[in-house]
């Protein structure tokens, strides 16, 4: 019974101890009723998380290119998801010359957490509480821009192609003082970037091109020097010309004119004495078939830009200019030059041929240098007789004849032929173009049926007589 009584008085003694544990204002009434709250000390800014903060390129770059003597410029965002605090931006490990600078600044309300959808299982007959869009907060944001031209020695090795470095943005969050410098927080974010080498711009010094330049035709050469100190190699870069003529009246016929610049060569100047030493010299022949000039005027000037491309890197515009005769077709004949026409002696014969132009293009006309009947002389007895068509359509046709009877000789006789043809079309013409053809008379004396030679009578041989217009064969047109 004793160690009864022992057990519930120290069970007593616990509960006692226990009950005067909880309750810390145990008989302390008074002074709980009287006390004063403390004015709570100003709250430290809080802590930047990593989810707080972005710092990223704009086009979701992942690093930096820059050329050296090109100016480049990339946009970075800076955003704070934290209210009443103010921020700026600043390079680190930046190389001389790259800057940041701000650009604009604005702030956007984030929502924070997406809204949840309503329960597609309730029924239609469940009250459907609408979901409760969490409260948005402010994110503060700034873009800020990152320029660069690097030097043209900003890579001092010129073996080295390109190298690859990081700089870094630093943002530093919210001052203590207003004349303070000092930042409670930092951020720092690492970007890579790339720097090459500058690929050298070529030069066009100087254009030379053939000044009796005509549509239609194959003729004259142009050249192109460009400047190239110390090339160490026979890969030449190439050569482009652009139209840049804009009249209507010349644009049609100079658009065709940088197709014109064909069979080009190329070759290094190492002459010191050349005043395009150390340039390329590029050779171009002039095909102008396909230049086809609409208006009535004498030429056309067509202006160019001629560039060099150095692997990408093209060249300034050269300005050049080039004219273009607008020209009639150059006369032909039928009388090819390489048939000589041959007819026996003492005999009357007749050779007709014609000699013509484009159709259209302007009217024909033919002068000998000496009358058929003076070349002949006194051995043989003719003329050459021509005649002009008089209908417009074939006003670009000259019909000739030749009429002769040659006397029997001891060998046979070749005679030269020699006319000069043109058209013309007010004041545009063709040029004046010589014909000479040969007329040979054979048979003759002979013995034992044996030809003793032949003789070539030149027109141009003894006196001088002045050109002659041939009239027109009467008879009907």
């Amino acid at each position: 019974m004793k160690y009864i009584y022992t057990l519930l008085f120290a069970a007593l003694t616990v509960l006692t101890a226990c009950e005067e544990n909880a309750d810390p204002f145990r008989n302390q009434s008074e002074n709980v009723r009287d006390a004063e709250v403390k004015p709570t000390a100003e709250e430290p800014t809080p802590g930047i998380d990593e989810g707080a903060m972005s710092i990223t390129l704009l086009r979701d770059l992942d690093s930096l290119y820059f050329e050296e003597g090109t100016e480049y410029s990339y946009e970075v965002n800076v955003r704070l998801y934290l209210p009443d605090l103010d921020f700026n931006a600043e390079l680190v490990g930046a190389p001389e010359g790259m800057t940041l600078e701000l650009q604009s600044e604005f702030n956007t309300e984030v929502v924070t957490a997406p809204t949840s959808p309503a329960d597609d299982a309730a029924s239609e007959t469940d009250e459907v509480t609408p979901p409760v869009a969490p409260p948005a907060s402010v994110a503060n944001q700034k873009i800020y821009v990152i320029k660069w031209k690097p030097e043209f020695t900003a890579i001092p090795d010129a073996s080295i192609p390109s190298i690859t470095r990081f700089v870094s943005v630093r943002v530093n969050i919210g001052k203590k003082g207003v004349d303070e410098e000092k930042w409670d927080k930092q951020r720092t974010k690492e970007f890579r970037y790339t720097l090459t080498q500058a690929i050298e711009k070529l030069r066009v010094t100087s254009f030379t091109v053939a000044q009796d330049l005509r549509e239609g035709e194959k003729r004259g050469t142009a050249k192109v020097y460009v400047k190239y100190p110390g090339l160490q190699t026979n890969r030449f870069p190439p050569i482009y010309f652009e139209n840049t003529a804009n009249a209507t009246a010349t644009f049609a016929a100079c658009a065709n004119l940088p197709r014109a610049f064909v069979d080009q060569r190329a070759v290094y100047i190492t002459n010191p004495n050349d005043p395009n030493y150390e340039s390329i010299e590029y050779s171009f022949n002039m095909d102008l078939t396909r230049f086809d000039i609409a208006t009535n005027s004498n030429s056309v000037s067509c202006t160019l830009n001629i560039y060099v491309d150095n692997l990408g890197a093209l060249s300034n515009p050269y300005p050049a200019t080039v004219t273009v005769l607008n020209t009639i077709t150059d006369p032909r004949t039928t009388w090819a030059e390489n048939v000589e026409v041959e007819f026996g002696q003492e005999v009357n014969v007749q050779y007709q041929f014609q000699v013509f132009g484009v159709q259209n293009e302007g009217v024909i006309s033919l002068t000998f240098a000496k009358p058929c009947s003076q070349v002949f002389g006194s051995d043989a007895t003719g003329d050459c007789k021509c005649r002009t068509n008089t209908t417009t359509v074939n006003r670009h046709i000259i019909e000739c004849m030749i009429e002769a009877n040659h006397r029997k000789t001891f060998s046979s006789k070749t005679y030269v032929i020699e006319f000069d043809a043109q058209v013309t079309n007010g004041p545009l013409s063709s040029r004046k173009i010589n014909f000479k053809r040969r007329i040979k008379f054979t048979g003759g004396f002979s013995l034992f049926n044996a030809d003793d030679g032949s003789e070539t009578v030149d027109p141009t041989a003894g006196s001088v007589v002045p050109p002659v217009t041939v009239s027109p064969i009467s008879g009907p047109q």
